[in-house]
């Protein structure tokens, strides 16, 4: 399976899981907490995921079939992972609402306020400033793209102007192994 279809995967389940949160806090406390079990079960019975939902978010953790670990939180569950690199900013004031790992990559996402012109130039003097290469930077009235490079791994922002006056920001941060140094030997005939 590749990259791409794991990573639809997981946030088809994440939708899954989002939808259904209106409907857990709509319910009694009795109601809510056998709604959440059944929400639970439901995606836990179509993937070989652990799920759990509580108030204010939720969190699906599982091996995909490549043996890599992933995890997906949503809502009051997402945090910054204890391993997110410090040399990629994480601009103060970042409230995230999601946060998605699986094996090398990490991507974050959430709302802040400020202005996308200045988040933009913050984001290319903090990571100059912490020795990475700009690979792209794009820049529109509503929205800003940053991609950046340090060895072999790849920084990526983007962030855009919501209607209630806020940012909509996402980081990603992949570290994939040199292929020169991971490539396994062949042996001779």
């Amino acid at each position: 399976m590749s990259r791409t279809s794991i990573l639809s995967a997981a946030v088809r389940v994440l939708a899954v899981t989002a939808l259904a949160l209106p409907l857990l806090t709509a319910c009694g406390k009795a109601e809510e907490a056998a709604q959440e079990a059944a929400t639970e079960a439901a995606i836990e019975a179509t993937t070989d995921a652990e799920v759990e939902v509580s108030d204010g978010g939720q969190t699906i953790t599982g091996t995909d079939p490549l043996g890599r670990e992933y995890a997906v939180t949503q809502g009051d569950a997402a945090t910054l992972p204890a391993d997110f690199p410090s040399d990629v900013l994480v601009p103060e004031g970042l409230v995230l609402d999601s946060a998605v790992s699986l094996g090398g990559t990490v991507t974050v996402g959430g709302t802040l306020d400020g202005e996308i012109t200045a988040l933009a130039k913050a984001i290319d003097a903090h990571m100059e400033g912490a020795g990475w290469t700009s690979a792209m930077a794009l820049n529109e009235s509503t929205s800003a793209m940053r991609v950046w490079q340090s060895a072999n791994r790849t920084a990526m922002y983007t962030i855009e102007a919501r209607d209630d006056g806020k940012l909509a920001m996402m980081i990603s941060h992949s570290d994939e192994p040199d292929p020169t140094t991971s490539a396994v030997a062949t042996p001779t005939p």
